[in-house]
């Protein structure tokens, strides 16, 4: 199966909006896959060795530059309602939303990719989702770091 995906921007737009749809189109794990999940959670690690997230003021400005898509909301609101320790997988995500298939959501998380990138202050080297492979679910999972979540609580979004 063949996939496009347009993203256009500059540079730093199209590395922040890949970063947030790759796990989503990509295939399962294999060599390639293992070469990319090792080169995101080294831009998102700081100098003492711990995963770097974006600061609240920034997520607070992510989230409300532009009004939020009924489906970024919807995003959001379930990756919240997880709770702080876990995390969702892409499968439960294209459920909820009701999607047909993966695709859609990457759509979805595209947007987002753009949104932070052309977002005053941004940093290539903050995570704004926690993205990890399961091997369990063989998908994809996500989570709002405590910044986000924070973020979201002081704006009134959840």
């Amino acid at each position: 199966m063949v996939r496009v995906i347009v993203v256009e921007g500059s540079v730093e737009d199209v590395r922040a909006t890949m970063e947030v749809i790759r796990p989503l189109v990509s295939e399962p794990r294999n060599s390639s896959t293992e070469e990319f999940i090792s080169e995101v959670e080294s831009e998102a690690i700081n100098d003492s060795g711990e995963k770097r997230f974006v600061a609240v003021e920034f997520a607070r400005e992510v989230l409300r530059r532009l009004p939020l898509s009924p489906a970024q909301r919807a995003v959001l609101k379930v990756l919240y309602d997880a709770g702080a320790e876990e995390y969702v997988t892409t499968t439960e995500l294209v459920r909820v939303l009701r999607y047909e298939s993966g695709h859609q959501l990457a759509g979805v998380m595209g947007a987002f990719g753009r949104r932070i990138a052309n977002t005053k202050g941004f940093d290539k080297n903050a995570a704004f989702f926690e993205i990890r492979w399961s091997e369990t679910a063989a998908a994809w999972e996500y989570r709002l770091p405590a910044t986000v979540r924070k973020a979201l609580e002081k704006e009134g979004l959840v």
